[in-house]
C-alpha cells in the first residue's frame, strides 16, 4: 500500500506526492464554468506557479506606508521617545499663548481684575490710534501733493504747445489749471499745520 500526501494552493492546484516513488503530480481540479459546463481535471508541470499563488513584491516605500509609526523596515518596531519639543508653527504658538492667557485670565475674572485690565488696554489702544492716523495722513497728503505737482507740470508743458495741435481733453486740462493750483495750496497748508 502506497502512502500519499495531498496539499492545495490558493488557485486550486492540488499537489499529490506519492511517497513510495517520490514523484509529485500537480493537478488543477475540475471546476464548473459560468455556463454550467464542467472543466476537466488537468495535470500541471512541476515548476508552474499561477499568478494567484505568487507572492507579490512590494517596495520598501509601499511597506513604509502600511507600517505603523516607528517601524523600520528590516529592523522591526523601534520605540522612539515621544517628544513634545517638536517645533511649533506660528499659529500653534499663538493658540498656545491664547489658551495660557485664557487660563490665567479665568482666575482674574473672579476677582473682577480681568475686566479692569481689558478696559485699560482698550483705552491705551484708543489713545495710540490718532498718532498712527496722523502719520498715515501725512503720507497721504504727501502723495496727493506730489500728484498735483505732476499735473501742473503736464499742464505747463501743454501750454507751451500751439493750441491747434492740442486735443479736446488737453484743452480741458489747461482750463482746470486754476482748480489744481487752489487744491495744491490747500493741501500744502494742511501739511504745514500737521507738522507744527
Amino acid at each position: 500500500m502506497s502512502s500519499t500526501s495531498k496539499t492545495k494552493t490558493i488557485s486550486g492546484i492540488s499537489s499529490i506526492r506519492n511517497n513510495s516513488t517520490g514523484e509529485e503530480e500537480r493537478i488543477v481540479a475540475s471546476s464548473l464554468r459560468p455556463d454550467g459546463t464542467v472543466r476537466k481535471e488537468r495535470k500541471v508541470r512541476a515548476g508552474y506557479m499561477p499568478e494567484e499563488d505568487a507572492v507579490r513584491f512590494t517596495s520598501s516605500r509601499v511597506q513604509g506606508k502600511k507600517l505603523p509609526e516607528g517601524y523600520v523596515v528590516g529592523i522591526g518596531v523601534v520605540n522612539a521617545p515621544q517628544s513634545n519639543d517638536a517645533p511649533m508653527s506660528k499659529n500653534a504658538k499663538k493658540n498656545a499663548r491664547r489658551r495660557k492667557k485664557k487660563e490665567e485670565g479665568g482666575d482674574e475674572d473672579e476677582n473682577g481684575e480681568g475686566e479692569i485690565d481689558q478696559i485699560t488696554s482698550v483705552k491705551h489702544e484708543v489713545l495710540a490710534r490718532p498718532a498712527v492716523q496722523d502719520q498715515k495722513s501725512d503720507a497721504g497728503l504727501d502723495k496727493k501733493i506730489k500728484a498735483l505737482k505732476k499735473k501742473l507740470r503736464q499742464v505747463d508743458e501743454l501750454m507751451e504747445k500751439p493750441p491747434s495741435e492740442l486735443q479736446a481733453e488737453q484743452l480741458q486740462k489747461i482750463e482746470r489749471r486754476g482748480e489744481v493750483v487752489k487744491e495744491l495750496e490747500e493741501l500744502e497748508s494742511e501739511l504745514a499745520e500737521l507738522n507744527i
